[in-house]
């Protein structure tokens, strides 16, 4: 289906789209206000994958609309298939404010970057190639900004992130 202004998508439609509804050179368009695309339950996984992908040259965008502040509640993991794609101007926190759990749930009795005892998303995760994060504030996650070394020419700058990680048997983990 084709999404317009008139006819908005939800940012989950998109993201978990086939690859012809999103196309390189595209503009997702947030509105103001709440978009919840996180997962809240122990038997999942907290945020949302995608495989969009733009091409060098044509970048798939997505943004607030202009003049508005969006905010995404839950996190969004690009797989190594994205590449091409720009992130900027927004807000990605990992709960609703309705649903924030207490902050005594950051320390897990278990070891290693995955505890299966707290539930904190991610901010933004990047595996592809020349995915930009620009401009966004993170906040309230268990890691704000990932980009792994499966991506190159990948660029994080002008970002205002906190309120991340937790503190694991073994260590901190998710903290910058």
């Amino acid at each position: 289906s084709t999404c317009s202004i008139g006819l908005p998508c939800s940012l989950i439609t998109m993201l978990e789209s086939t690859p012809a509804a999103v196309q390189p050179g595209d503009t997702i368009y947030l509105r103001a206000g709440n978009h919840n695309i996180g997962r809240y339950c122990n038997a999942c996984t907290p945020w949302r994958q995608t495989s969009i992908a733009g091409i060098d040259g044509l970048p798939i965008t997505i943004t607030s609309y202009p003049g508005e502040w969006a905010v995404v509640n839950g996190g969004i993991l690009f797989l190594a298939a994205s590449h091409d794609v720009v992130v900027k101007g927004l807000e990605v926190a990992a709960f609703p404010y309705s649903t924030y759990p207490s902050p005594l749930l950051r320390v897990s009795a278990q070891s290693g970057p995955f505890p299966t005892d707290i539930l904190y998303p991610p901010g933004i995760m990047f595996y592809g190639d020349r995915m930009k994060l620009l401009d966004c504030v993170i906040r309230d996650g268990g890691e704000g900004a990932e980009s792994w070394d499966a991506g190159v020419d990948n660029v994080i700058e002008g970002n205002l992130i906190y309120g991340q990680g937790w503190l694991g048997s073994d260590r901190g983990h998710g903290h910058s």
